[in-house]
């Protein structure tokens, strides 16, 4: 288990979500998390496929993502026990050893979701 230093950048339709928002975060091996606000995210990486996690206690949300390719998402509505099944198509995939980026779409929206990370020392 690693301590790091996390940078977040989330566009949303070229709309500004997080820009450069700092957190700290933990990296196992080929697993990321982090907590963002309220909302615990985890980011698992799996050879050419990536999972997100987005847990809050209104909503749970699943992403599942394969360079150009379709997958399938999950969208919890905790109050009211209500699933939403999500289509997700990724674009584009990129991991190097600080960073991954991913530019995907859902519905009419396309977003790019961009983590850079370090080691705290």
């Amino acid at each position: 288990m690693t301590k790091i230093n996390c940078c977040i950048n989330l566009k949303e339709n070229d709309k500004l979500v997080f820009d450069n928002k700092n957190v700290i975060g933990i990296k196992r091996k080929n697993k990321i998390t982090y907590q963002n606000d309220n909302i615990l995210v985890t980011v698992l990486i799996d050879d050419n496929k990536i999972t997100m996690k987005r847990i809050s206690d209104e909503y749970n949300i699943i992403l599942s993502f394969e360079e150009k390719n379709n997958t399938k998402g999950e969208y919890f509505l905790n109050n009211s026990n209500l699933m939403l099944p999500l289509n997700i198509f990724t674009d584009k995939i990129l991991v190097s050893e600080k960073k991954i980026e991913i530019t995907y779409k859902i519905e009419n929206n396309v977003f790019d979701f961009a983590i850079d990370f370090e080691v705290i020392k």
